[in-house]
């Protein structure tokens, strides 16, 4: 374990985007940082600034909940500042229960752990329930109500209209819309083994075919239909991925020509770079099959 390093909590980047330099060089010389090297881990959480149950004074009596005696009782501990301070021994801004959930994160404060090796670095990020709340796109009562009606057959015809039935290899929708019509039964299915080959040895020279596919594909494709009509105003003009002529590689050229930029300028810059680790690679495998 590491030693205990008196280092108080630092903002780095205040609240209208201004870089604290002398911060940072302070930081680094109290924290001994130099010394790690390139050996050092970065923490952070990134969401709403309170995690929990708000104590409301005014409301204790029809509650029935009873005012908090101490800073020990856990319904003063509400924000994530208080999260990192008990995890990592760190020293930020605690928000206080008794003034609401107007508190919020200034910006972004870094502190070092104690006791932890190697040398890991917490940043308290500004809080989305904070200013930014609002530039958030919210979907409106009309589009709601578009989104939760009844199909119509108007929509159905089209989505069938639009469906690519040729796709696998023999008889596939195509070859159903012309001859038959789709079973209209979610609950159960039959299976038809249709031979691949001539040689009929194994389970594997035949293909198994169910029309019940068919109905699921068609109700996602008319939900994507309906989702395509709002997406455009929930989705932020700075994404680029998972959008049509958009791609990753697009948020690479971008930020090289933010660097080409504060290069010739002379402006100082800050890059933060995010690594959001993919939910199946780290959940447990029996817990999803339970979930399930």
């Amino acid at each position: 374990m590491g030693t205990t390093v008196d280092c108080r909590a630092t903002q780095l980047i205040d609240g209208d985007g201004g870089f604290n330099n002398i911060g940072l060089d302070n930081f680094i010389k109290t924290s001994n940082m130099a010394s790690c090297g390139l050996s050092y881990a970065v923490v952070a959480i990134m969401g709403p600034q309170s995690g929990g149950p708000q104590f409301d004074p005014c409301n204790c009596d029809q509650s029935g909940m009873e005012p908090p005696d101490d800073k020990t009782d856990p319904r003063t501990k509400l924000g994530k500042s208080t999260l990192l301070n008990h995890l990592f021994q760190t020293s930020f801004n605690e928000m206080d229960a008794l003034k609401g959930r107007s508190q919020t994160t200034k910006g972004i404060w870094i502190g070092k752990c104690t006791g932890i090796e190697p040398c890991t670095i917490a940043m308290d990020l500004e809080g989305t329930d904070g200013r930014e709340r609002g530039e958030f796109a919210e979907v409106s009562f009309e589009d709601n109500l578009y989104l939760s009606a009844p199909f119509s057959l108007d929509e159905i015809d089209v989505s069938l209209a639009n469906c690519d039935g040729k796709k696998r290899p023999g008889p596939d929708v195509s070859f159903v819309f012309q001859c038959y019509s789709l079973p209209c039964n979610f609950a159960s299915f039959s299976v038809t083994l249709i031979p691949k080959v001539d040689s009929l040895l194994m389970i594997s020279d035949f293909r198994l075919i169910s029309l019940l596919g068919s109905l699921y594909k068609l109700v996602a494709k008319v939900l994507a239909g309906r989702l395509a009509s709002v997406m455009n105003k929930l989705i932020s003009r700075n994404q680029s991925t998972f959008i049509k002529d958009l791609h990753l590689v697009d948020v690479v050229v971008a930020v090289n020509e933010i660097i080409d930029l504060t290069k010739k300028s002379g402006q100082e810059c800050l890059i933060f770079k995010v690594y959001f680790e993919k939910t199946y690679d780290s959940v447990s495998c029996r817990f999803l099959e339970y979930m399930m």
